[in-house]
């Protein structure tokens, strides 16, 4: 996890990546896997490329929708909150690789947020 005084905007390595254990409370418990083999039995390593990328994006948009919300309208709220699902969730192409889709898409998000009309100081007109 990240110290408390630590920058979430700095690159992270997966080195810096913990997995935390949910117990889903289903099963009869017969059975204990680790974080290791789950991933595993999905062809995942513990240092997958995506899954680092994918925090990153994750912490950098969950940064900036916390400080737009102090002064966006709501309007200017949902179109951003709709364009960063639709780019991280929905747009892609199954018969194309999908790291670089991903990418593409985290690089045409931010730029799209950064444009986006945000005061500071109190709310946005809608």
């Amino acid at each position: 996890m990240f110290e408390k005084d630590s920058n979430p905007s700095e690159k992270i390595s997966a080195s810096q990546i913990q997995y935390i254990f949910t117990n889903p409370g289903c099963g009869d418990n017969a059975e204990t896997h680790t974080v290791r083999e789950w991933l595993g039995e999905f062809g995942m390593s513990l240092e997958d490329e995506f899954f680092v990328k994918w925090q990153q994006a994750i912490m950098e948009f969950g940064q900036f929708f916390r400080e737009a919300e102090k002064t966006a309208s709501g309007r200017i709220m949902e179109l951003s909150w709709t364009a960063a699902f639709v780019g991280l969730y929905l747009h892609y192409e199954t018969d194309q690789e999908f790291l670089p889709q991903f990418e593409k898409n985290v690089r045409e998000i931010t730029a799209l947020l950064q444009m986006a009309p945000i005061k500071e100081g109190g709310r946005a007109n809608e």
